[in-house]
């Protein structure tokens, strides 16, 4: 999954969407649960508030060789999972990405409960299905918790 693309988004610390496709039936197993995510467009909310910022983590994301460290893992080192999108914004602020998957909630499909969130028990899932309407969805996750809208970066597979 690894591309160049990251290299647009900046290192400054931030929260992020990033818009996989999942192309067939994707089994998990993560904290004694095994979780099947099926076909279609999925929404993981991260936040990148360490060293590196928002630059180093889609870097990870987007890569399919790692060590699987978070839940998210699972899922972009899977064959079965595309990259379509990340969204981002720079902020300091370390409740915006709960913020942004608490706005997500009352947009998207909820994924997985506890999926991505285990370091922020109030957060029902940092993972979401979405509809068709993936942009607009994403944009009005950012506009509702935030009051602003992401910087987008495309992902597209000819640049995979």
């Amino acid at each position: 999954m690894e591309n160049n693309a990251s290299r647009m988004i900046p290192g400054c610390r931030g929260v992020y969407v990033l818009a996989l496709s999942i192309e067939g039936e994707l089994e998990l197993r993560y904290s004694g649960r095994i979780v099947v995510l099926h076909s279609g467009v999925y929404v993981y909310v991260g936040s990148a508030m360490g060293a590196g910022g928002l630059r180093a983590r889609v870097k990870r994301h987007l890569s399919s060789s790692k060590k699987i460290h978070w839940h998210i893992d699972l899922v972009t080192s899977s064959d079965l999972a595309r990259p379509l999108m990340v969204a981002y914004l720079c902020t300091e602020n370390r409740e915006a990405e709960s913020r942004l998957a608490e706005a997500c909630l009352g947009l998207l499909e909820p994924g997985p409960r506890g999926f991505g969130c285990s370091d922020r028990r109030r957060d029902l899932t940092h993972l979401f299905h979405a509809g068709s309407s993936l942009i607009s969805s994403i944009e009005e996750c950012f506009r509702k918790a935030l009051n602003t809208h992401p910087d987008i970066l495309w992902i597209n597979e000819a640049n995979l």
